[in-house]
């Protein structure tokens, strides 16, 4: 990680100066990104676009211009709720005083593994740990530069694999429902259970998630909402669909860190045969069904932290459209890396997965920018403009690749009878 910070920082200086490329618009997205009016209520040119969006409905939870109801209507109702809060408190204190509030939160939020980890350290120790694990990666800036919900959801996933592994079952079922609130998708951390064989509480967990999950449509019911449970449960549906129009899979821009473009890019590169996304995302839920089988079966046998990072970034990278600020579940792996807990029963430990494991991380977290040609942006950028950044592809690769091969791995562990 050092040295990938130092190389991250003389590429971004030679870009910058010698190319006039918008660094950080190339690794993330360009810092124009509107949906508030910049020069009374963003910083800068910036406006935290993904908290924005919501902070200009006012107090009202359902948007009144119907051109952003496809934007606010495709997250899950705990997510709406939490920038409700902050939309309530942008009303009385202004945009940029919540873009404070916000960003305080988002950061303290992202920081729980990497000070779990260093705890006990000595200070020197633990700065370095904390600013090369956390604070000086590119999924940590992503997540505050886009102000994205997720920031809230990685504590309580990182509750649930410690719960996880120590036995706790009320604290794993509680964290993941909770997650799974935010982004439903992580409602898959519950295979965990299944692994280790804990069937009743992982049935528990499911139908925990699933229950306050439909049960959150009913703060619609409130009058003033907007609309009704019924109605936005249908456009919750809907507009979810739109999430994987958004990028088509022949962009380059922004970044999809997906495993459905990485197996588009492999078929379309070495095989030349273009697949429907229908086709893609079949295979991409066919091999995360495998391997997560496959891990029910024997996966208990492997390392812990090479199999719970299997299950956490399938449950992220499995959605069509990823953006990169879904690595900040590495965050949690690092936090795992650095200091283990153990929930396997190991039997001899698989050298090459833990090997790639530390690889896969480390590119997730690198804020590298490696060039692959310049590219065009939606919205106005900086100097020349932004350039294909290949390091997070390369980085979604390598998960895939762990996930394939830990899946065979378990497929061949070696259990107690031999």
């Amino acid at each position: 990680m050092a040295i990938g910070l130092a190389l991250s920082l003389m590429v971004a200086w030679v870009a910058a100066s010698y190319f006039r490329v918008d660094v950080a618009g190339s690794l993330v997205w360009p810092g124009s990104d509107g949906f508030c009016d910049v020069p009374t209520q963003g910083v800068g040119l910036h406006c935290f676009s993904d908290l924005s969006l919501h902070l200009g409905v006012g107090r009202s939870l359902v948007p009144e211009d119907p051109g952003l109801v496809q934007y606010t209507s495709n997250l899950p109702p705990g997510s709406r709720i939490v920038l409700w809060i902050f939309q309530v408190l942008a009303s009385l204190v202004g945009f940029r005083a919540t873009f404070a509030v916000y960003l305080a939160l988002s950061a303290a939020a992202l920081l729980v593994p990497a000070l779990w980890a260093v705890r006990g350290r000595s200070w020197p120790h633990a700065a370095v740990i904390v600013v090369l694990t956390s604070i000086a990666t590119v999924p940590f800036l992503a997540v505050l530069d886009r102000g994205n919900t997720i920031a809230f959801a990685i504590p309580f996933i990182f509750l649930f694999i410690l719960a996880l592994a120590r036995g706790q079952d009320a604290l794993a079922i509680t964290s993941v429902v909770l997650a799974a609130q935010l982004k439903p998708q992580f409602g898959l951390l519950v295979f965990g259970l299944f692994i280790l064989r804990r069937w009743r509480v992982g049935v528990l967990a499911i139908g925990a998630s699933g229950t306050v999950f439909l049960g959150s449509f009913l703060i619609f019911a409130i009058p003033g909402a907007g609309s009704s449970p019924l109605d936005e449960f249908k456009r919750f549906i809907l507009f979810s669909q739109f999430r994987g129009n958004y990028v088509p899979m022949d962009s380059s821009y922004p970044v999809n860190i997906s495993f459905q473009k990485i197996l588009y890019v492999i078929n379309d590169e070495l095989f030349g045969v273009l697949l429907s996304p229908w086709a893609l995302q079949f295979l991409i839920l066919l091999i995360v069904a495998l391997v997560l089988g496959a891990l029910i079966w024997r996966g208990r046998y492997l390392p812990y932290a090479v199999w719970i990072s299997v299950v956490l970034m399938s449950s992220a990278l499995v959605v069509s459209v990823t953006f990169i600020y879904y690595f900040a579940l590495v965050l949690i792996i690092g936090a795992l890396l650095v200091t283990p807990v153990g929930a396997s029963e190991d039997r001899g430990r698989p050298r090459p997965l833990e090997y790639a494991l530390v690889a896969a991380t480390v590119m997730s977290l690198t804020p590298l920018l490696i060039p692959g040609g310049w590219t065009d942006s939606p919205v106005p950028v900086v100097g020349n403009g932004v350039v294909v950044s290949l390091l997070p592809y390369f980085a979604s690769g390598a998960w895939l690749a762990l996930v394939v091969a830990t899946g065979i791995a378990a497929a061949r562990a070696k259990t107690s009878d031999g």
